[in-house]
């Protein structure tokens, strides 16, 4: 009997080493999973390393120049520049544009250049100098003027297109060309309809429809028996720095009082925290509700899906004013659409979403459909986690083949949070 016992013990220990191994192949593979969903593991877009180094030293370049040539109109309290410049722009190749309406001005703007930008690459930009018609300022100029009468004029949408020197003012009926004309006309006596471009399209619509990860779904459920959806996409997750309590930033439009927002997976994310609805901003920030059942981990990755196949984009920084120029590449991921490329179209506009007039928006191209409502917007690089955050996607255009977003430095500053970035947590 002693004998067997051995045996028996022998076989009990070699079937628990077999079942500890299998455990610890099992907790090594799961790790395994875990730790690739928090790498950089993106989609290659149709940006090329060597062209998003250009557009990085494109970029710095022109925050160079802005700042040497920027003024503060103290009479109307706002920001213009010098005479001579009329805009900049980054071309397909990557290189910066930069309009001057004198020869004079552009020798010194290539002098400042010269003088203050070191920037050494292999694939360093071309600076490309244009001469153009009209001063960035008389442009702009008559945005400011437009934009305290677009309901009266019927203009659904306006913005300064610097590549071809000309202000871009969006109108439903063609008829309405000749009041706005003749209305800018008696008020601006410099203007000519030669510093115009009229563009016939209907107004812009809310892509309402909402994932603790950005780029994925938060929705609340609403009506008779809860059988009402209003989904929208999660921007970023953030921390508020007044009570510490992370959370996800979306649109507001759609985010109402007392709901609670829920993610991709059903799980209570919690109810409005705080809101801003102004003239130039449309978010939310969403407390995570605390529970002893679930543990929210704060995320700096886009999680988005390409052909079925799960991608995440870290996000690093957050895009400063210097960082938004017309013609810059963007990346913009709905929890319906996707992953979407374009680029900067206007790098300020303002727009009526549907009966709402924004001002300060930013325009890029990219498929936008009901549902990419807050949505995150940001500016890819060449260089590994060095993403920059940029808009908070809140409308699209009826053809949907642009969106507008507002600024998420703006954003941040209003509601006083935090971005979660790979930097920061």
């Amino acid at each position: 009997m002693k004998k067997i016992k051995n045996k028996r013990g022998e076989v009990m220990k070699r079937y628990l080493i077999i079942a500890l191994c299998l455990f610890c192949v099992v907790l090594l593979t799961s790790s395994i999973e875990v730790n690739a969903s928090n790498v950089n593991d993106e989609f290659d877009t149709p940006f090329t390393d060597q062209y998003l180094e250009k557009v990085d030293n494109s970029s710095k370049k022109n925050k160079v120049l802005l700042k040497a040539i920027e003024k503060q109109d103290k009479v109307n309290n706002r920001r213009i520049y010098d005479e001579g410049y009329s805009g900049s722009f980054i071309d397909e190749e990557g290189n910066l544009n930069i309009g001057y309406t004198d020869s004079q001005a552009a020798e010194e703007y290539s002098a400042i250049l010269s003088s203050e930008i070191d920037i050494k690459s292999v694939n360093e930009s071309k600076v490309i100098f244009c001469q153009q018609a009209y001063s960035y300022n008389e442009l702009k100029e008559i945005h400011d003027f437009l934009i305290d009468y677009l309901s009266e004029l019927n203009i659904t949408q306006i913005g300064i297109k610097q590549s071809e020197n000309l202000l871009h003012i969006y109108i439903v009926e063609n008829a309405d060309r000749a009041k706005i004309i003749t209305f800018t006309r008696e008020h601006i006596p410099t203007f000519t309809p030669n510093k115009v471009k009229f563009i016939v399209e209907e107004k812009l619509q809310y892509t309402a429809n909402v994932y603790a990860f950005p780029g994925t779904e938060t929705y609340y459920r609403y009506g008779l028996w809860n059988l009402n959806k209003q989904s929208m996409t999660v921007a970023y997750n953030a921390k508020d720095l007044v009570s510490n309590r992370y959370g996800i930033v979306t649109a507001s439009h759609s985010a109402t009082e007392g709901y609670m927002m829920k993610n991709e997976n059903g799980e209570d994310i919690g109810t409005v925290n705080k809101r801003v609805s102004s003239e130039s901003l449309d978010a939310v920030f969403i407390p995570f509700e605390s529970t002893s059942k679930i543990t929210w981990i704060p995320s700096y990755q886009v999680k988005y899906k390409v052909n079925s196949t799960t991608y995440y984009a870290s996000m690093t920084l957050v895009a400063q004013e210097s960082d938004i120029i017309e013609g810059v590449p963007i990346c913009k991921v709905g929890y319906r659409s996707g992953l979407v490329t374009g680029c900067i179209i206007y790098a300020s506009c303002t727009a009526q979403v549907e009966n709402k007039l924004f001002t300060n928006l930013i325009k890029y191209s990219g498929y936008t459909i009901t549902g990419d409502s807050g949505g995150p917007v940001w500016i890819p690089s060449s260089y590994a986690y060095t993403n920059k955050l940029m808009a908070l996607n809140i409308g699209a255009t009826v053809d949907n083949a642009y969106g507008v977003g507002c600024r998420i430095y703006l954003v941040n500053q209003t509601l006083n949070i935090q971005p979660v970035l790979s930097t920061t947590y």
